[in-house]
């Protein structure tokens, strides 16, 4: 983790199928003709190594070769999904088959040359299949040693590949909890004024960095969460007068209008303390300070982890970032995500984007890097989910250790990506923008943090300006997809951020129709975090008011779940005609792709089989289900098992599916465009727990899927 501040890395180039002509065709483009019925889509020089390998369109069975060192027989002769997803040697997040793309980071070095071919595309009608393709290699030094990729791993190189995946998923602390920080002060943030926290002397480096903003004493939901872009967080090195680091704070650590929890390698939220682990050397002294430009004063606990280092080499970088925001006003120019000069490198970036065209268009838009003033960007993307290891749109919230989508809702989407093995180098000037869209023509918001290290400190990119120049954009479709939302920061695991946007919605609109069943909802949070009071609260609300209410049906139902150990509930969300049956009794026949329906269940102990056979109805068919035991929750997706002609006795336990096909994939997050609308309910996690089943020839046969799952209640 450390070369991510260093200078003295390899320079990461890129091949793309990027369309030359500036147009949205960033497909099927390749460097000339292999032998029949194949593409060579790379031909690099060594010695060297590819450090990421990214592709979409292409079906799975597809075809891809690998030659090494003008070898007339390739090393790796096989199909993409085996490559990228069935290899058995380089595990999620290392590599991965996901977000409707494939990428690997698993490094495959070249002595020689390394040339990448793959079966042609472009033979069906509509040019498909279509081959989008990102590849990024580094050129070794002369002299340095490189052996080419083997494909018969060692135990040794299997070791290496665990030690990285144990790091990347938190297994192995970067930093050991049983470490206490080095420095630790608590600062009071008064409304217009700035604290500065006492001088660091150097030489040191920063290894860790934790900020914990106190709340305690601010009542609005609304506040605490604008409370965190009113704060400008700053970082001065070596005595430089001007700021390195000028991002609002919650921003910096990739909470955009509102806290979220999560964490990658370098940034996250973990309770109520952000942090990050971007290394952060200097010579003889840092500053930390934060602004308070906003209407109310809090205190905040910094904590900071530092080791002492020799005088840092010039291979060192001092660590930078920079805040900034472009919007409908600037339609027909690109949003610049970092123009700096000096030596230095690109350490990855989050970006903000939301479109005002009620489309998803917006991320049509390609990245470009441009280095030292070339004539030409040399790194030019092929869409903008692409860089952040997505396709399509993306398909699921989720947070990886170099890349991830923490947000999506009609039609905003917050991603962000470092670049560790994938380093971009600079040598006197760096230009990092997207585009607006196609032909920069589409009307929308986009912020940007970048973060990014230079050989001298300097100041921030970007200057940051006045509290009401940054204020976040509404929600253009507000109630609709409030649910949504929250789904979002169930699917991520913070509950916490989910009950919040749930207490800012109604704190913001307390006479809307679905404020009872919120109100449940917080509830059902509180007992999810340990508070069993609520049971009680749940049987009043049940006895109370208006039986056809749906707040009141939702709380009978709560309350009964815990009468008995025997009893569950069966939520069913699905967009097709689907009959859902337990054990063969038909439980409910659902068909609604904006509302969860609950039905009340009875589970004697023993094997049991979750079943339900669905209908095509209407355009992008799923099948959703969560069955909440007091064991757990069964819950659709992976590991299900799909057929299309079942014999037999197919909905009751012992039946034999081995001859079914797995569901070894879920369908996009729920709901799909052009359903924008989550009708609100009380039941937490019943739609962030399961995974989407659907089957992809659907739309083509039109016909009725089936699926089962057996378990076991003890």
């Amino acid at each position: 983790m450390d070369r991510i501040a260093r200078l003295d890395v390899p320079a990461t180039q890129i091949t793309t199928s990027y369309d030359p002509t500036g147009g949205n065709d960033d497909f099927n483009r390749y460097i000339r003709p292999g032998p029949k019925g194949w593409w060579v889509i790379a031909d690099l020089q060594g010695p060297g190594h590819v450090s990421r390998f990214w592709n979409t369109g292409a079906p799975s069975n597809h075809p891809i070769r690998l030659y090494f060192d003008n070898e007339k027989k390739p090393r790796v002769d096989d199909t993409i999904v085996n490559f990228f997803q069935f290899n058995s040697i380089l595990p999620l997040p290392v590599s991965a088959h996901e977000q409707g793309c494939k990428y690997s980071y698993g490094p495959i070095p070249f002595e020689k040359r390394l040339v990448v071919m793959a079966g042609e595309c472009g033979t069906k009608p509509g040019n498909w299949p279509r081959l989008f393709f990102q590849i990024n290699y580094a050129t070794m030094p002369p002299g340095q040693t490189i052996h080419s990729y083997d494909p018969r791993w060692s135990q040794e190189d299997r070791q290496a590949v665990e030690s990285v995946r144990a790091l990347w998923t938190g297994e192995k602390a970067p930093v050991p909890d049983d470490v206490s920080p080095s420095i630790t002060a608590t600062l009071r943030l008064e409304p217009g004024q700035t604290a500065v926290m006492e001088r660091i002397p150097g030489p040191k480096l920063v290894r860790r960095l934790e900020i914990e903003p106190d709340l305690s004493a601010v009542t609005s939901a609304v506040m605490r969460e604008r409370l965190m872009r009113d704060i400008v967080l700053r970082a001065f090195w070596d005595g430089s007068p001007d700021p390195s680091v000028e991002v609002p704070m919650g921003e910096f650590f990739g909470s955009f209008q509102r806290r979220i929890r999560y964490d990658s390698l370098f940034l996250g939220m973990k309770g109520s303390s952000f942090h990050t682990r971007f290394r952060m050397p200097f010579r003889s002294e840092a500053r930390f300070s934060f602004e308070n430009q906003g209407q109310v004063g809090i205190g905040v606990t910094v904590r900071i982890w530092t080791d002492e280092i020799p005088a840092p080499e010039a291979a060192w970088g001092y660590f930078h970032a920079c805040w900034n925001r472009t919007g409908p006003q600037d339609v027909g120019k690109p949003h610049p995500v970092l123009l700096t000069r000096g030596r230095g490198r690109l350490a990855g970036c989050m970006l903000d984007a939301m479109s005002l065209d009620n489309s998803w268009w917006l991320l049509e838009g390609d990245e470009s890097i441009r280095i030292d003033g070339a004539s030409m960007p040399q790194w030019l993307g092929t869409g903008l989910e692409d860089y952040f290891n997505g396709g399509w749109y993306y398909f699921n919230i989720m947070a990886r250790p170099l890349s991830g989508l923490l947000f999506k809702s009609p039609f905003r989407t917050l991603q962000y990506r470092y670049h560790l093995p994938d380093a971009v180098l600079f040598n006197s000037s760096l230009e990092m923008v997207f585009e607006r869209g196609p032909q920069q023509a589409s009307r929308g918001w986009m912020e940007s943090v970048a973060y990014y290290y230079l050989e001298k400190p300097q100041a921030a990119a970007f200057r940051i300006g006045a509290a009401s120049l940054r204020q976040p954009q509404a929600d253009p479709f507000g109630e609709n997809t409030l649910l949504g939302c929250v789904i979002n920061s169930e699917r991520l695991g913070d509950f916490q951020g989910a009950a919040d946007r749930v207490r800012e919605f109604l704190e913001t609109s307390p006479a809307s129709q679905f404020a009872d069943v919120l109100k449940l909802r917080l509830l059902n949070y509180r007992e999810m975090a340990g508070d069993t009071n609520v049971i009680g609260e749940y049987a009043q609300i049940a006895l109370s008011g208006d039986k056809k209410a749906a707040h009141v049906q939702q709380a009978g139902l709560l309350a009964w779940f815990h009468e008995k150990p025997d009893n569950a509930l069966l939520g069913m969300f699905c967009n097709g005609r689907t009959t859902v049956a337990v054990d063969g009794q038909r439980i409910a026949q659902v068909d609604h792709p904006e509302q969860l329906v609950v039905a009340p269940v009875v589970l004697a102990p023993g094997r049991h089989v979750l079943s339900a056979s669905t209908v095509w109805a209407r355009q992008d068919p799923w099948v959703q289900v969560c069955l909440r035991t007091h064991q757990g929750d069964v819950t659709s997706g992976i590991g299900w098992r799909r057929s299309r002609a079942p014999a037999g006795d197919w909905q009751k336990p012992g039946y034999d599916d081995s001859t079914w096909e797995l569901v070894d994939r879920v369908t996009r997050d729920l709901p799909q465009e052009p359903y924008i609308r989550t009708i609100p309910n009380a039941f937490v996690g019943m739609q962030s727990s399961p995974g989407g089943m659907n089957a992809a020839e659907w739309n083509e046969k039109r016909d009725t899927v089936y699926f089962r799952k057996e378990f076991d209640i003890r």
